[in-house]
């Protein structure tokens, strides 16, 4: 579980991930010696996070857009929202704020969203470019993916960071709560 929270958001996410990690583990019939567990399960979890991180963007509808065609979105977004000021500070401050993630991101990862998310380089291109495998390439971007969406929500790294840790904290009460729940047994 503690592995799976790093990928998903909500503990009901992370417990439909275990569950289907432990199915795949059981529908393979494989019997493993006790050294080789630990990586068959991380393989099969960062297998189940891809799958859910390339079906969550498809259920988003999310795409790759040329620059182009982004700074013609944003200069019809800005016409036809010319008397908010409001809006166009909002506009601004997320702008920055993707910036601002977009350079705190690790170098490799940094270029793999600007190859894929903002030159509109495929996938295998982006690997080509940068020498790494297809796989690496899909970790380095939903990595980087996962970091921009939470950091435009935040003014600075340090408030995400302090307010994921609270989280964090919560969540970890949430499981000790559920597991004293389930050591008492069911009531009569």
């Amino acid at each position: 579980m503690r592995m799976l929270r790093r990928h998903f958001g909500t503990t009901a996410e992370v417990e439909d991930a275990a569950q289907e990690v432990f199915v795949r583990v059981a529908a393979t019939g494989k019997v493993l010696r006790p050294e080789e567990e630990q990586p068959y399960l991380r393989q099969t979890l960062r297998s189940v996070a891809a799958r859910d991180w390339h079906k969550s963007a498809r259920s988003h509808g999310l795409q790759a857009v040329s620059y182009d065609e982004c700074q013609e979105e944003l200069h019809a977004a800005a016409a036809e929202n010319q008397g908010s000021a409001e809006h166009a500070a909002q506009q601004r401050q997320r702008l920055t704020r993707l910036h601002q993630a977009v350079q705190e991101l690790p170098e490799r990862q940094r270029q793999a969203f600007v190859l894929h998310r903002v030159e509109g380089h495929t996938v295998q291109e982006t690997a080509d470019q940068m020498g790494i495998s297809l796989r690496m390439t899909v970790k380095h971007l939903a990595r980087a993916l996962a970091y921009c969406e939470t950091r435009v929500l935040f003014a600075s790294a340090g408030q995400m960071q302090r307010l994921q840790a609270m989280q964090a904290s919560l969540s970890e009460k949430d499981d000790d709560q559920r597991a004293a729940s389930w050591a008492q047994g069911p009531k009569e």
